[in-house]
């Protein structure tokens, strides 16, 4: 471990922060969640766990920031796709679900933290960590929001709390389609032993885009 050195004006304490986060990013990218604990991200940022909680006041506090930072990332390349508006709602809705299922695939990191985000992460947290992080995730809701309204008029204005409402719930059904996709050794080795079972599994893409196509269907048409 390097002679911590205690950083001391507004850059110095951004380059720390920077380094406890790509650290945690390194874990996060290696191995399961539950690996990336408090003494592994300061073992691998080069510091101790007291240094590490004197940027952030838990690990999970670490872990949310990576869910602002990846899901930031991830509305930069949903901002990207261009859906075609045929005259066909349910069409427009199925190629509205592929272009977020697409998306979500490419994002594999903010896949894994928001599938743990609402049970684990926001658990053990401050008052003031939480306050903080669901506020910058509401304007990061109003991105998601503005895009759907934008692509499919049908479900309502972009301020409009029900199309909040809707895009809070497409994450979700994301996080938790992205956990179900991927089940223990243990259970993978039943299920192949098992073939009628396979029905109760899916390809993480596909079912994101079935799911939300039906439920940017309902959306449009309520």
């Amino acid at each position: 471990m390097t002679s911590f050195q205690r950083a001391r004006t507004a850059d110095q304490r951004a380059i720390r922060t920077s380094e406890i986060l790509a650290a945690a990013r390194s874990l996060l990218d290696e191995g399961a969640l539950d690996e990336v604990t408090l003494n592994a991200i300061a073992r691998t940022a080069g510091l101790a766990a007291s240094n590490v909680l004197r940027y952030f006041d838990s690990r999970e506090a670490v872990l949310l920031q990576l869910v602002v930072e990846e899901t930031e990332l991830w509305l930069d390349d949903l901002g990207e796709q261009h859906v075609e508006a045929p005259w066909d709602v349910e069409v427009r809705c199925r190629d509205v679900a592929r272009a977020v299922a697409g998306a979500l695939d490419r994002h594999p990191r903010f896949c894994e933290l928001i599938s743990v985000q609402a049970v684990v992460l926001e658990r053990r947290i401050s008052d003031e960590t939480a306050v903080r992080f669901k506020s910058v995730s509401l304007a990061q809701l109003r991105r998601l929001s503005e895009w759907l309204a934008a692509a499919l008029p049908e479900i309502g204005e972009a301020n409009d709390p029900a199309v909040l409402r809707l895009a809070a719930r497409s994450i979700l059904v994301a996080g938790a389609l992205w956990a179900q996709s991927r089940p223990s050794a243990s259970l993978t080795a039943q299920l192949a032993e098992h073939p009628e079972l396979t029905p109760l599994g899916q390809p993480f893409p596909d079912g994101v885009r079935e799911t939300l196509g039906l439920l940017f269907r309902g959306a449009s048409i309520a």
